[in-house]
């Protein structure tokens, strides 16, 4: 998991390395390696995977025929082989692994979220207010940086297989110990945490769909569901003593209170910058340089309409805005085949929120975080994109265990 890797990397002191971000996941791909024959291979979503690989190697094309920007030739070629290795040894795992995946999902983004407040508790720079991300600076030089957005995805992660899991029947066990049930709502306030310490828009609003569709698709309100169990009540009963505790010699509500002011007035700020098109006095940076971009993208329609049946190349200008990238880049062509790609992902992900599986609702549920960010942040072609879109391709909507093929 990139949040993972930036940690290990600030541990180690690499720094912003991407070559050291690459030999990481070349580790992750070893892993990956089992016992299943060469010759076999479990089958994808045929749906999701006939216009994602359609895309995948449309854009590959475009990166070796018609490629915008050179410089970055070397990087983006390390990360297309680790992404193509990826999506072939995710064909060799089998759909069993849906049931251990469950666990790993939610130990890890436990062991993460610890990690992240353990770097922001033990770095000096960090202040109540800032977002939060594990800081790293690159030899020499004394300026730090950090990417809130990898671990504020990880605080959705760990949410809402912290919430799935507490809801739905145990997998693997009969039934979850007293202690697991502790760590399951310790993850679920812990990744709630996160995800407000990091300040991610894109974050807060998918964390908003994701609820919405939780209550309408799984929440069943009988005696039961209601029903707090012992653990339940005993880890509610310390957090009230000790946030009682926190809120007397911190004034932890206050924190909280500041926190929610400082966000509403992003949110309201951003708005009004993006729906007036930046003719507002107070301007949100992060909304002008998309609202820029967007004109710029208008401005090229209006004068080069033929330039956007094959479009002007391979990551041609970074936009924030991957649908509109796409089209820029990619054009008609790689358009349809972008929309295509997620009217598949989206019709799968609703129809997933209504199996019985807690990894195929974890998946469905997941992908509107996706969704959003090809309207708010990120290129089409980055390396989580192809990831994210790979995981789909192989397990949403795919549960038959003995759906196996010979190549």
């Amino acid at each position: 998991m990139p949040s993972l890797v930036y940690f290990v990397k600030e541990i180690l002191g690499f720094g912003g390395s991407a070559i050291f971000s690459g030999l990481f996941y070349c580790i992750g791909l070893v892993l990956m390696l089992n016992r299943t024959s060469l010759r076999q291979a479990y089958k994808l979503n045929p749906h999701i995977a006939a216009v994602g690989l359609t895309f995948y190697l449309f854009a590959l094309i475009y990166f070796f025929v018609f490629n915008s920007n050179p410089p970055s030739f070397t990087l983006e070629l390390l990360n297309l082989c680790i992404s193509t290795l990826y999506i072939l040894l995710l064909m060799r795992v089998s759909n069993e692994s849906q049931a251990y995946l469950v666990w790993i999902i939610f130990f890890s983004t436990l062991l993460i979220n610890i990690l992240l407040i353990y770097s922001i508790s033990t770095n000096p720079y960090f202040t109540l207010g800032a977002r939060a991300s594990v800081q790293m600076s690159n030899k020499g030089n004394s300026e730090y940086s950090g990417n809130p957005y990898v671990y504020s995805k990880n605080g959705l992660l760990g949410f809402v297989i912290s919430l799935l899991m507490i809801q739905l029947k145990p997998i693997l066990v009969k039934n979850y110990s007293f202690l697991f049930r502790i760590f399951l709502h310790i993850n679920l306030w812990l990744s709630l945490v996160v995800i407000i310490l990091t300040q991610t828009r894109t974050t807060f609003l998918a964390l908003a769909i994701i609820l919405i569709l939780y209550f309408i698709f799984l929440f069943k309100p009988n005696k039961e569901a209601l029903k707090p169990t012992k653990a339940a009540y005993t880890f509610y009963g310390i957090v009230l003593i000790f946030m009682n505790y926190i809120n007397t010699k911190f004034h932890l509500f206050e924190i909280i209170s500041g926190y929610y002011s400082s966000y509403a007035a992003q949110i309201e700020r951003a708005l009004l910058t993006g729906g007036n098109l930046g003719r507002v006095s107070d301007k949100d940076m992060s909304a002008m340089t998309r609202v820029r971009n967007i004109e710029y993208f208008f401005s090229e329609w209006t004068q080069n309409k033929y330039n956007f049946i094959f479009g002007y190349g391979y990551r041609f200008k970074y936009m924030d805005v991957p649908a509109l990238e796409v089209f820029l880049s990619f054009g008609l062509f790689g358009l349809i085949l972008f929309v295509l790609l997620h009217g598949s992902l989206l019709f799968y992900s609703i129809k997933a929120l209504q199996s019985g599986s807690i990894f195929q609702i974890f998946l469905g549920l997941i992908y509107f975080h996706t969704f959003i960010s090809i309207f708010t942040a990120g290129r089409p072609t980055d390396f989580p994109y192809w990831i994210s879109y790979f995981i789909f391709m192989r397990f949403l909507g795919v549960t038959n265990e003995k759906e196996l093929k010979t190549l």
